[in-house]
């Protein structure tokens, strides 16, 4: 994560950006995820399908690890009290309820979490793409570009 918090600081000198605006799918969705409790500067956070609560995923499937075998994580939900402290204006979190890889469960956890500090979260519910109902990537990517269009 250090890497792309660097990459994007880069990014932001290089152009004279004073805000981003992220979207991740799945494991991007963690990282969109972590970042937001890093970040005062998250116009726009779009997270689909995201692990967002790891701990509570390696509960459900019945795993002492995460998915990449480390015991060492970073779990998001743990950090929803510093995403509080410097909300994006806008959360959006997509979720298929018949996610097979990511449930519903921990997506949904997750936004609880959040509204419980007080962080407005768009949670939407809505069919996904593929076998097991995991592919949210396009419809991120366009909540991402309908927020930047309606400003």
């Amino acid at each position: 994560m250090a890497l792309v918090d660097a990459a994007l600081d880069r990014l932001k000198r290089h152009f004279g950006w004073t805000s981003l605006n992220l979207a991740g799918q799945s494991g991007g969705g963690h990282l969109v995820a972590a970042l937001m409790a890093r970040r005062s500067d998250i116009d726009c956070a779009v997270i689909a399908s995201g692990n967002t609560a790891v701990a509570q995923r390696n509960r459900e499937n019945g795993w002492a690890t995460d998915i990449t075998g480390h015991a060492d994580f970073l779990d998001p939900i743990d950090f929803v009290d510093d995403v509080a402290r410097h909300p994006p204006n806008k959360v959006i979190v997509l979720t298929d309820p018949n996610d097979a890889r990511v449930s519903a469960s921990v997506q949904t956890a997750y936004v609880n979490a959040l509204r419980k500090t007080g962080v407005a979260v768009d949670h939407r519910l809505m069919p996904a793409a593929g076998a097991i109902h995991h592919d949210l990537q396009l419809p991120g990517i366009l909540a991402a570009f309908t927020y930047l269009s309606a400003k």
